[in-house]
């Protein structure tokens, strides 16, 4: 059996962790009261084995989603001439239109 959790250490201490759950039915319902005492979303994914298999698909998308974000961050500047660090300044501004907008 395996039960990868996904929540950080901020769901582990509220008890709110994602369980993605692998191994024998009959033995994921006869651990369902420990689950339940570490997790709030529990989720049966198969067969031995298909708990890790979900687990690395979610490692895989937040990975993608952090590179994707990386990446706009390197090639922006150089595609439209400016630098992130004084486009965030301008935009934090409190006399600029949008922060106007913003209050």
């Amino acid at each position: 059996m395996d039960a990868p959790v996904t929540g950080g250490d901020t769901g582990a201490k509220a008890g709110t962790l994602s369980i993605l759950v692998g191994g024998e039915k009959e033995d994921y319902e006869a651990c369902m009261p420990l689950f339940e005492a570490m997790g709030t979303n529990i989720n049966y994914q198969g067969k031995a084995g298909c708990g890790q298999h979900c687990k690395l698909a979610n490692q895989i998308m937040i990975a993608g989603t952090l590179s994707g974000s990386k990446q706009t961050e390197k090639d922006f500047p150089s595609m439209y001439s400016v630098w992130f660090l004084p486009i965030t300044k301008n935009l934090s501004r409190k006399d600029t239109e949008i922060s106007e907008h913003r209050h």
